[in-house]
């Protein structure tokens, strides 16, 4: 289904499965400097999903990311320790996770009902039926 807003064709009927793209992962082992390094070199990206043992561990926005290194003493606690390190400093919360037929104004509604603070974090996408992220 399309409607028209402003001229430009928009569809109706998208899911989340349709958009979404691929994160970049790390190994929880990775430096604190790799990360910032792949920050600094895609700027657009919203944040990382880290693994342990090649499974999905905890994902990581880049603005959490940013944040806990520019603390005072950040750049010198984490830059050269594993990211496992900048997780525990993070009360880390669980990302929201969508399965990949969620409709993309589900999506935007489930995303603006997040805290204030939260509306512009990543979400994670569930592959259909498979468990995987």
């Amino acid at each position: 289904m399309l409607c028209r807003v402003m001229s430009q064709p928009i569809m109706t009927d998208l899911r989340v499965g349709d958009i979404a793209s691929s994160a970049v992962s790390f190994d929880i082992l990775t430096n604190g400097s790799d990360i910032a390094r792949f920050f600094e070199g895609t700027p657009d990206s919203p944040g990382v999903t880290v693994t342990r043992e090649g499974k999905f561990f905890a994902a990581l926005s880049q603005h959490d990311f940013l944040h806990t290194i520019s603390r005072q003493y950040g750049l010198e606690l984490f830059h050269r320790r594993p990211i496992e390190a900048v997780l525990g400093v993070l009360r880390y919360k669980p990302l929201l996770l969508l399965p990949s037929d969620c409709m993309i104004d589900e999506a935007v509604t489930r995303c603006l009902a997040r805290a204030k603070n939260e509306i512009f974090d990543p979400f994670l996408v569930e592959k259909s039926g498979t468990g995987e992220i």
